[in-house]
């Protein structure tokens, strides 16, 4: 086996000692210092820690962390290039714009996906839209509409609440088992369960430290087994929790890099773990645990997300979005989305990026997505 996931920032590359390495480990531990100056005026800016004692650094306030932020670039930019500091540059980039939103600045849709994530996203083309729907049309016959027949066909297998705890079970089982075939896990990794109520999301991992995760359940989703599976894929192994403690054990305990210490929503990195960590469904589940329709639901999560975007860009009020992704994305509860939509805004684009095509070997891609050293930017 080998430790895949380890590399999925094009990390190997920084074995050894180079030019400015000295410089590199001071500019990490100040953005690590940063970040959580700026977590107490946007709690969850730091979303996991990955190191053995939390930074404290006395309060500042947003226009001190926003000049912090400018010097320290600065100083970065006197650096020789390497893949690390093509990441220090764009976690930093990240930071700086998100202070100046906390302080009032209004970024575009698109500004805010180039100055967060680094990414730039073109809108989704309606002939793929049309073809879904057609492929549905004819998979799910019937008079209803095509969201209501989508939806009967969904709630054919929902969970009764007092079934959910064993169905996740097993499948944190399963998902645990699988990845374990391809990927090293360190010794004393370890995944709880929690149920909770009243979140805008169905599922979240919560890393503990010291190697443990808690994977968080949304009592209140109506949950096919199907879901539960791909959830708990998505949040465990080989998702949040695998990419969280390779990270700690090899990137921060093994090599130092205090910059992964912190896991940061709104940012490059952050983006990646979550478009990593969305494929892990994909990686876990055997093809023939999925079938043409629900192969098709993979396909509507581009088009919600294009529905948010619309939201985001002021193109559709609320109500309106509503609608949209109710048409469009077949999506029941578009309102429970609006709602993960208003906390997240942008960040809900990662999970429908596209890793890999359909007619790769998933674990192969992984792989090699893995060892690709522009990955880290």
């Amino acid at each position: 086996m080998t430790r895949l996931l380890v590399a999925a920032f094009g990390l190997g590359v920084f074995a050894g000692c180079s030019t400015g390495a000295d410089l590199l480990d001071a500019a990490a531990e100040r953005y690590v210092e940063l970040a959580w100056a700026l977590d107490a005026h946007d709690p969850g800016y730091v979303d996991a820690y990955l190191g053995t004692r939390r930074p404290e650094p006395a309060p500042r306030a947003l226009e001190v962390i926003e000049d912090d932020v400018s010097r320290l670039l600065a100083k970065l930019g006197g650096t020789p290039a390497s893949p690390r500091k093509r990441f220090l540059r764009g976690q930093l980039t990240a930071l700086h714009a998100r202070t100046r939103e906390l302080r009032g600045e209004s970024l575009s849709f698109d500004e805010e996906l180039e100055a967060l994530y680094g990414v730039t996203l073109p809108p989704l083309g309606e002939p793929e839209v049309q073809a879904v729907h057609a492929r549905l049309d004819e998979l799910l016959p019937g008079d209803a509409t095509l969201l209501a027949r989508y939806t009967a066909y969904q709630r054919q297998t929902i969970v009764a609440v007092d079934e959910l705890d064993e169905l996740v079970t097993k499948a944190l089982e399963k998902c645990r088992r699988r990845t374990l075939q391809h990927v090293e896990l360190p010794e004393g990794e370890r995944v709880d369960v929690e149920y909770v109520r009243g979140k805008p999301w169905a599922a979240y991992h919560v890393y503990r430290g010291e190697l443990r995760s808690v994977v968080q359940i949304n009592q209140d989703v109506a949950w096919t087994p199907r879901d539960v599976l791909e959830s708990v894929c998505h949040e465990s192994y080989p998702g949040h929790h695998t990419l969280t403690v390779l990270a700690e054990t090899e990137l921060v305990r093994r090599r130092g890099l205090k910059e992964f210490s912190v896991q940061t929503l709104p940012s490059p990195y952050g983006w990646r773990l979550e478009a990593l960590a969305s494929r892990g469904a994909e990686l876990a589940l055997d093809e023939g645990e999925r079938n043409e329709i629900d192969r098709l639901g993979l396909r509507l999560r581009p088009i919600a997300a294009d529905g948010a975007r619309r939201y985001l860009e002021g193109r559709l009020d609320r109500v309106g979005t509503v609608l949209w992704l109710e048409k469009h994305a077949l999506m029941p509860d578009a309102w429970g989305f609006l709602r993960f939509v208003d906390r997240y805004r942008g960040y809900v684009m990662a999970y429908a990026e596209r890793a890999w095509s359909e007619t790769d070997d998933p674990w192969k891609r992984w792989g090699e997505l893995a060892r690709r050293d522009d990955e880290i930017s």
